[in-house]
């Protein structure tokens, strides 16, 4: 949430879009988790386990998760099983990035 007020959208939403596809957001956060850059492995898991929460029954829907880094996976696993514990057949996990052209010169 601090990340899309400081920069005014969402990286995944972004690329996802530029990717010629669209995105329906179905997960909520339930409580704040600390910034996970500070944390190792098994503490990004524990900060994010039981964080997320989907706003609707999927009914069986699939659906791909999307980031836009993944470190440990810790927040992709947590995207997962709040997704299935809500009846959503997760069919993929995937990180898409993009370096715009201008910020690496080669």
């Amino acid at each position: 949430r601090r990340a899309f007020r400081r920069r005014g959208f969402r990286v995944p939403d972004l690329l996802v879009r530029r990717a010629g596809a669209s995105t329906t957001r179905v997960l909520r956060w339930t409580r704040a988790a600390h910034d996970q850059r500070i944390l190792g492995a098994m503490e990004r898991r524990d900060n994010v386990r039981a964080a997320m929460r989907a706003v609707a029954d999927g009914r069986g829907a699939a659906v791909v998760v999307v980031d836009d880094v993944v470190t440990t996976g810790a927040t992709l696993d947590e995207a997962a099983r709040a997704l299935e514990e809500a009846g959503y057949a997760v069919i993929a996990l995937v990180a898409l990035a993009a370096t715009p052209t201008n910020a690496v010169s080669g």
